[in-house]
């Protein structure tokens, strides 16, 4: 192809995901005017769209007009789509069944609503792994949209078309040329001239991402009478080496490509990652064990058989569970990223809820390397909920209540259930003047590997040890232990401990269990705190904790959702102290409105003669109001 003839290619890309819901966001009006425009006014005007499939679905459950539009357009060869996954997720981290199944229900999707089969894909993010190339081949895709800039790194031309290959299979990847994305940076003829530059230094073709903002820019006239953006553009290219064409004809244009290798890559904030997207999920703890979910419940979505349609049902849960925009990745959406996190787990408890085989599920305790440590985590399952135990701390990492489908030890940063501490009364002052993290961060126990001992799946009940050093000064230290036995039973979880000092030095000292839970604030609505503290009951409202709560002599405690349907209660086989420290927002720290969550401390004040011990136990309850 020579400089007489450039190709530019605009593609549109259309989303509707659940962020448009939380930000209460309509773009019916935005998409409806460009459609519009394109089918009335520039019908011979080349366009590529790549729609997601939640925005099919949302545009078909709202009758949106303007996908009669988009299918005429199809029909007339103006409009060429794209495909992709159905859910637009991040490929790198799925797997190659997942790949497969997205791409190809968003394919018949596509062939049913607007009679084109797509030979495209969109890659969002341009997240990119050279192993995804056997699924999408897999699939019938032809081509991927890739940005340039990793053509560049790889040592190929930024602006030509690349086969790559993987296992044996190839896919031809098409550069996309971010820099001229924003085109309203640009006057009409500033846009022209840059393309022209471009094309003198490599003499090819561009395929230009452009957002459902700026198009409408480009489209809108500012004065009656006056022409759009787009309107002087197309002037400029009358009798001009550029014309505007499919993506799919880029292919097209040369028999032979360039061949190279792409290392794994993504685009965040208009920035080259320069390593794998996984890399970039792992730095998140909470977005981390997410994954871990992800994979673990793609496992029990693909044990399912006999049942075509539940496993079906299951597996587009798994895969809305999925979607990228919802890692929030850029931090567009920080005041929203608990409600999202929230809302992945409510479909990944959707889906692992349609595993469980009605008659042929029963309350179990697994072993599974559920983090992918290397170390089999304790995962206790009932059919109404979730509680998995993790090796270091013995704790209680992830909590799931499958009637409301939430996870309620979600929050980034924070410990979870069951948490123990051995600390000094010095250390206990420090906690009570808001100075938590410093004591407990490394307290005796608290991020200790817990030994285990033993469990048995009949009594559903698991025991494990571990050991540390308590420091009675700055030159003297002694040897404790701790056992540990969780027993799950048809109506609680009980956990026993037995503390002992290994010493022969008596030791005063403050045993603490940290429980964390997550409840979502609105500002019309409440979690409430029901507690008896010296045999006086007492009602809080969970948002009004503006600094932390300390109570003598409690018996329980119970924490309400702000729903009213969810209970948590918690009992204790000896009379507790306890602390109430609400839990903020990362960057809400003083902001009431900003609670997600709450941290109770019991504590109980221990003097242990030398080869002694002591038990205590703690009973958690979670009451659902609409069960029986």
């Amino acid at each position: 192809m020579s400089v007489e003839n450039i190709d530019v290619c605009f593609v549109l890309h259309v989303d509707y995901s659940y962020i448009e819901e939380l930000n209460r966001i309509n773009p019916s009006n935005i998409y409806g005017d460009i459609f519009s425009y394109l089918h009335e006014n520039l019908q011979d005007v080349p366009f590529t769209i790549s729609p997601s499939g939640s925005f099919i679905e949302w545009a078909e459950e709202n009758n949106m007009p303007f996908l009669y539009f988009i299918k005429n357009m199809v029909l007339r060869e103006q409009v060429e789509i794209l495909g992709g996954a159905f859910y637009e997720p991040f490929f790198p981290i799925l797997q190659a069944n997942d790949v497969f199944g997205q791409v190809e229900l968003l394919t018949e999707t596509i062939c049913e609503r607007f009679g084109q089969k797509p030979h495209g894909c969109f890659i969002p993010f341009s997240a990119w792994s050279d192993e995804i190339i056997v699924p999408l081949r897999k699939s019938g895709v032809e081509y991927c949209l890739l940005d340039s800039r990793f053509f560049k790194t790889a040592g190929l031309n930024m602006y030509k078309v690349v086969c790559l290959e993987h296992n044996g299979k190839t896919i031809f990847a098409i550069p996309l040329e971010s820099s001229l994305s924003n085109v309203m940076d640009f006057s009409p003829q500033e846009y022209y001239e840059s393309i022209l530059k471009l094309a003198k230094q490599e003499n090819s073709c561009f395929v230009i991402p452009i957002t459902k903002e700026a198009l409408h820019s480009c489209f809108h006239k500012k004065n009656k009478g006056e022409k759009s953006w787009f309107e002087e553009f197309l002037n400029l290219l009358k009798d001009s080496p550029i014309r505007l064409n499919h993506v799919g004809k880029v292919i097209k244009t040369e028999k032979i490509h360039q061949r190279g290798i792409i290392s794994s890559n993504a685009v965040l904030n208009d920035k080259v990652l320069g390593a794998s997207i996984k890399n970039h999920i792992f730095m998140d703890n909470s977005l981390r064990l997410l994954y871990c979910k992800m994979q673990y419940v793609y496992t029990l979505c693909n044990q399912i058989r006999g049942e075509k349609s539940r496993k079906n049902t299951a597996l587009r849960d798994l895969w809305k569970a999925q979607t990228a925009v919802l890692f929030d990745l850029e931090n567009t959406n920080i005041k929203h990223k608990h409600k999202l996190i929230q809302h992945r787990y409510r479909n990944l408890l959707l889906a692992e809820k349609q595993s469980r085989m009605p008659g042929k599920f029963s309350t179990s305790i697994l072993t599974y390397d559920f983090d992918m440590d290397g170390v089999k985590e304790f995962l206790f399952q009932r059919d109404d909920i979730n509680m998995y135990v993790h090796h270091i701390g013995g704790k209680v990492f992830e909590m799931d209540v499958l009637s409301v489908y939430k996870n309620y030890t979600y929050m980034a940063g924070e410990h979870g259930l069951f948490v123990d501490h051995l600390i000094s009364a010095k250390e206990l002052e420090k906690i009570q003047e808001k100075d938590y993290r410093s004591i407990t961060t490394n307290s005796v126990f608290a991020n200790n590997f817990y030994q285990y001992v033993s469990h048995n799946n009949i009594r559903k009940n698991l025991q494990l040890k571990t050991e540390g050093i308590f420091k009675l000064s700055s030159s003297l230290a002694v040897a404790v232990s701790l056992k540990k036995k969780y027993t799950l039973t048809d109506d609680c979880m009980e956990v026993q401990y037995i503390l002992k000092n290994d010493s022969s030095i008596k030791i005063s000292s403050f045993f603490m269990v940290e429980m964390s839970l997550a409840f979502e604030a609105t500002n019309k609505k409440a979690s409430k705190i029901s507690i008896y503290a010296e045999d006086v009951k007492k009602e809080l409202q969970i948002e009004e904790l503006a600094n932390p709560l300390v109570f003598k002599s409690i018996p329980w405690l119970q924490m309400v959702g702000i729903d009213g349907r969810i209970k948590f209660t918690m009992e204790l086989n000896e009379l507790s102290d306890v602390i109430l420290i609400p839990i903020y927002r990362k960057d809400a720290e003083n902001v009431n409105t900003n609670i997600i969550g709450l941290r109770i401390l019991f504590y109980w004040h221990i003097e242990l003669e030398p080869e002694h011990d002591t038990e205590k136990m703690v009973f958690f309850r979670v009451l659902d109001s609409k069960r029986k």
